[in-house]
């Protein structure tokens, strides 16, 4: 998906179409609908009627079942820079960001393949899944800058592709490729065993 809207309304309307559930949110980030994130909708015209009446919210994607995706949000401000360094160099690869915020957040999009719930995997790094969101562009910090600076047109990576670049953890003993299908909550008991 290319940057290529004008408006915080048409980029919204892009992720719809993509079947991406959104919703509108504060300046704060926090949700403008009564219902939160259980009001997320893909249908056009409720969006349309959310951004006319909230001309300058920012946009939520649902992340989860609700749009068939998984969110790894990093926070650089919260250690999540130094976390996914030790991620980086013990895992053999991490893809591209789908989205990269000009702030302290990096968040990588994953295709849901399975029932994941969100959960903190380490210091700075989240999992936002079922029943949570991630705010999405062109949404605006407090200062007014633009909160993202590039998204890439690229296929979303399935989970099982992610965690299948994890040869072992670096630590004795080696952990092997997991043939779970929860494969999140394997990466994080790789944490918990590591820690």
């Amino acid at each position: 998906m290319k940057m290529e809207h004008t408006t915080t309304m048409e980029a919204t309307l892009a992720y719809a179409a993509r079947g991406w559930a959104v919703l509108p949110l504060k300046p704060d980030n926090t949700p403008l609908t009564s219902n939160g994130v259980e009001d997320a909708t893909t249908r056009p015209e409720i969006i349309e009627y959310w951004w006319k009446r909230w001309t300058d919210a920012n946009v939520a994607i649902a992340t989860g079942e609700r749009s068939g995706i998984v969110v790894v949000d990093v926070d650089w401000g919260n250690g999540g820079n130094d976390t996914l360094e030790e991620l980086q160099i013990e895992v053999r690869s991490l893809p591209e960001p789908s989205f990269k915020s000009t702030g302290d957040r990096l968040h990588y999009y994953f295709e849901h393949d399975g029932a994941y719930e969100s959960f903190p995997l380490d210091e700075g790094i989240y999992i936002r899944a079922d029943g949570d969101y991630v705010v999405a562009p062109p949404s605006t910090q407090l200062n007014g800058n633009q909160s993202w600076v590039n998204v890439r047109g690229r296929r979303v990576l399935t989970i099982d592709e992610w965690i299948d670049g994890i040869s072992y953890w670096s630590d004795d003993p080696p952990y092997p490729r997991p043939m779970c299908s929860d494969r999140l909550h394997y990466l994080r008991g790789l944490y918990e065993r590591r820690g």
